[in-house]
């Protein structure tokens, strides 16, 4: 009788336990909804009702291809956002800065209430070029795909649908809201201080900023961003003689003619595009060795293949191909060879850990570098360079420089090589003949100014020491196309608009929301305006979630869309109705 009184307490126990969690969670998520007062409950709800027409407007957007120098196309992107803050009852106006290449940033403004005023970020513009395959929005069941569709016209389409949300939940008239859409985000025009001059005026005239460019996590936001430089390194060799003309050292001779590396590359046809805030996807190099005997070049070929096996940490996963071909010259026998590195591309800030890699063509900088260093060569701009390269990546990819990361866009070399800075394509002419020209576009993210100016100093040094100690008869001229740009420091004002959002997403029963490690990140327009004086806090990473932004696989988390919207239309909403 004992044990059967003993079983029915613990069978009465487990019952007990198992309400409780039944309890847990039916009850206390629905005490988190009811934080919502019925307004919020009311925008809330608008969200939902308007999802079709949200994704119907971000198709628009991402079939549109707007990227930065596509003036046309960025144009017309702002002109469907102007439209649908017009029928808001926003103010509309154009902001163009004499001087700078670009097409007209957006602003749209109301006024209304003592609440506070909140600046709203997005840009129009993208990183994929006019001829880039990837062109059109698609979706599945639980992603959707295109150019931009997390970056940030994701983020364009959240604001849109959280005004609207306001407006239908009678809370939009009593606000002091402005609404700014860059159109160069991915490529500041230059002067950039004279570029963001708008957008600084906006900031100083509100007291929270708020930015929404895609988060990795739906669980993260950004209170902080580093800061980012642009830089360009230019070899030239104008004694390189031609195959015909050189002469033998140590009975061979070795030469790189030709090299092509970026986001997108034609090697048959010398082009390459590539931005310095993308990580490079491929890189093409050939080159000719010239040799006393048809042994001698196999003998070389098999120390080249050597090489070219010896891999580190962070050549994974890059993928290395090396074809040679043997034919009779004359006296002489000449093998001529191709390299070709491949590696994931995608957004800047990620480049060098585990799964992206070193990139392409810093691997490619590498092996040249080992042939360098094995293979006596004179007059050779692209092996100067690739050395130059692999001695930036050792100087300043260490855990000595935390916070740093070092991208090389696009480089190209040949016996001429036009690199445009605004379009970011180098087209590369002459296989034949020893490389006279190498180019490489690139940029540098840092945590303080500093750190920038540090790097940019050990940059300069290791530029001096290769003209100081050069083998080859070249000159490498390194200059800094751009300022460094400010970063966004952590401050009490962002934590504590963190703990609003992180309140908010709990009362949407979406959990908590932390602040993205920043070593993730890179520049935003948010970086130029988030440490004014005024500025009582700011956020970046307000839009859906997505992923792989600035390459061909950019995605955006569907649910997320609906998610993002909900959460910004009650930020901003309380933060406009609270008193300044």
């Amino acid at each position: 009788m004992k044990k059967v009184k003993r079983l029915l307490i613990t069978g009465l126990a487990i019952f007990l336990i198992v309400c409780f969690v039944i309890f847990l969670m039916i009850v206390v998520p629905s005490k988190q909804t009811q934080n919502l007062t019925t307004e919020e409950q009311a925008i809330k709800s608008a969200v939902a009702q308007n999802q079709a027409e949200a994704f119907e407007l971000l198709e628009n957007l991402v079939n549109i291809n707007s990227n930065t120098v596509n003036l046309a196309g960025v144009k017309a992107v702002a002109d469907i956002v102007a439209k649908e803050l017009e029928a808001l009852g926003f103010d509309i106006r154009w902001e163009k800065p004499d001087g700078v290449n670009r097409a007209a940033h957006l602003f749209a403004s109301r006024e209304g209430g003592m609440g506070k005023r909140v600046l709203l970020i997005a840009h129009a513009d993208t990183v994929y070029a006019e001829n880039s395959e990837f062109q059109k929005f698609s979706r599945d069941e639980y992603n959707a795909y295109g150019p931009g569709v997390s970056d940030s016209k994701g983020g364009i389409v959240v604001i849109i649908q959280a005004l609207k949300a306001l407006k239908q939940a009678g809370r939009l008239e009593d606000s002091n809201i402005t609404v700014a859409i860059s159109s160069d985000e991915e490529n500041v025009g230059e002067p950039a201080l004279d570029a963001r001059v708008p957008l600084i005026k906006a900031a100083e005239a509100s007291n929270y900023v708020l930015a929404f460019e895609s988060s990795g996590d739906f669980s993260e936001v950004m209170t902080a961003r580093r800061g980012m430089a642009y830089w360009q390194l230019n070899v030239k060799n104008e004694d390189a003689l031609d195959l015909e003309d050189a002469s033998y050292e140590n009975d061979f001779m070795f030469s790189v003619n030709f090299i092509v590396g970026g986001t997108a590359i034609d090697s048959e046809a010398g082009h390459a595009f590539g931005k310095g805030n993308v990580i490079p996807q491929k890189t093409v190099a050939t080159g000719v060795i010239q040799c006393d005997t048809r042994s001698h070049c196999q003998q070389i070929q098999t120390e080249m293949e050597a090489m070219i096996s010896q891999t580190d940490d962070r050549s994974v996963p890059t993928e290395v191909t090396m074809a040679f071909n043997t034919d009779e010259a004359g006296d002489n026998n000449s093998l001529s060879w191709q390299l070709i590195t491949e590696g994931q591309g995608g957004y800047s800030a990620k480049i060098f850990p585990t799964e992206y890699g070193r990139a392409a063509i810093f691997e490619m900088a590498r092996i040249l570098s080992i042939f360098t260093s094995n293979i006596t060569n004179k007059n050779d701009a692209i092996l100067s360079s690739a050395s130059i390269l692999s001695n930036f990546e050792q100087a300043l990819m260490n855990e000595g420089n935390y916070g740093l990361t070092f991208n090389t866009g696009v480089t190209a070399g040949g016996t001429e090589v036009a690199f445009g800075l605004e379009t970011s394509i180098a087209n590369v002419s002459g296989k034949s003949s020893h490389a006279q020209q190498a180019i490489s576009y690139g940029e540098i993210r840092y945590l303080s100014q500093e750190q920038c100016e540090k790097t940019q100093q050990q940059m300069d040094e290791i530029v001096a020491a290769a003209n100081t100690n050069s083998r080859a008869d070249t000159t490498a001229d390194l200059e800094f196309v751009t300022i460094c740009k400010p970063s966004m420091p952590v401050s009490d004002g962002n934590e504590a608009l963190l703990k609003k959002l992180n309140h908010i997403n709990g009362a949407l029963g979406y959990g908590e929301v932390s602040a993205m490690d920043v070593i993730k990140l890179g520049t935003a327009d948010i970086n130029y305006v988030a440490d004014l004086d005024n500025i009582e806090g700011g956020l970046d990473g307000l839009g859906p979630v997505g992923g792989h932004s600035h390459s061909i696989e950019e995605n955006m988390q569907i649910d997320s869309l609906i998610k993002a919207t909900e959460r910004a239309a009650i930020l901003i909403d309380r933060l406009t109705h609270a008193r300044r």
